[in-house]
C-alpha cells in the first residue's frame, strides 16, 4: 500500500544530468538550501521500473546512498533521484523550498521536477 501524503517522508527529483556522482547530488541539494535528508536513492540506467508505486529502494537498478558518506564514483543514472527525510514535516519543508519559482540546482539550467516520492509502507 502506498503511504498517504500525510505520513510520506520521501521526495521525487528529477530532470537531474544523468553523469552527476551522488557526492555532486548531495553537495548541490546541500548548496541549494535541501540540508536535513537522511538518504538519497539513484535509480540507475537498466531496466525499465514497471510497477507505478514500487519501493526503489529494493529496485536492482537503485543504489541508497546515506548522504553522510556518499560516494564518489560516477554512476549511470536514469536522471532522477529519491530523497529520503527523517519526517514528514523536514520533507514537507524540502517541497515548499524545491517548489519555489527561483530555486535551482547549480549547473541546471532550469528547476528540477520535485513531487512526493511514491514509497511503499
Amino acid at each position: 500500500a502506498v503511504l498517504p501524503v500525510h505520513r510520506q517522508s520521501c521526495l521525487f527529483i528529477g530532470r537531474l544530468p544523468k553523469d552527476w556522482t551522488t557526492q555532486e547530488m548531495v553537495a548541490k541539494l546541500r548548496l541549494a538550501g535541501v540540508t536535513a535528508f537522511t538518504g538519497l536513492t539513484i535509480v540507475e540506467a537498466g531496466e525499465r521500473v514497471r510497477e507505478k508505486h514500487h519501493n526503489y529502494s529494493n529496485h536492482k537498478n537503485a543504489r541508497h546512498v546515506d548522504a553522510a558518506v556518499a560516494g564518489t564514483g560516477k554512476i549511470k543514472s536514469r536522471g532522477y533521484a529519491f530523497v529520503q527525510f527523517p519526517s514528514h514535516a523536514a520533507a514537507a519543508r524540502a517541497l515548499r523550498l524545491m517548489l519555489a519559482p527561483h530555486f535551482r540546482l547549480q549547473g541546471l539550467a532550469g528547476p528540477p521536477l520535485c513531487s512526493w516520492g511514491a514509497k511503499s509502507g
